[in-house]
């Protein structure tokens, strides 16, 4: 998709940004896997987790709610995303041969 999100900023702009589309989702990601450490570490403080003793039962319930319900909801919000993704295959395929196209001129 990255590649895709590089080939269509081309053929939009006319400028080829590949460097900064990858450097962009890579940030996102390390962006992202900081702030999901970050709110892993606010929701147990939040249930009550204490470490190396016997946890309460809210804690209990809180983990079992980190390990099903606020995952699955995360994944519906991801799929509503892809879903307003456009590039399909044959967009691409248009795309790719109108800047192969481009560069032969």
């Amino acid at each position: 998709m990255y590649a895709d999100t590089a080939d269509y900023s081309e053929w939009k702009s006319g400028r080829r940004a590949t460097g900064l589309v990858f450097s962009a989702a890579t940030f996102a990601q390390k962006l992202g896997w900081a702030i999901g450490g970050a709110f892993t570490g606010w929701l147990l403080a939040y249930y009550g987790f204490v470490a190396n003793v016997v946890q309460t039962e809210g804690a209990q319930d809180g983990i079992r709610l980190m390990m099903s319900i606020i995952p699955a909801i995360g994944g519906i919000l991801a799929a509503a995303a892809v879903w307003f993704y456009v590039l399909d295959e044959q967009t691409m395929k248009n795309i790719e041969q109108d800047l192969s196209n481009r560069k032969k001129d």
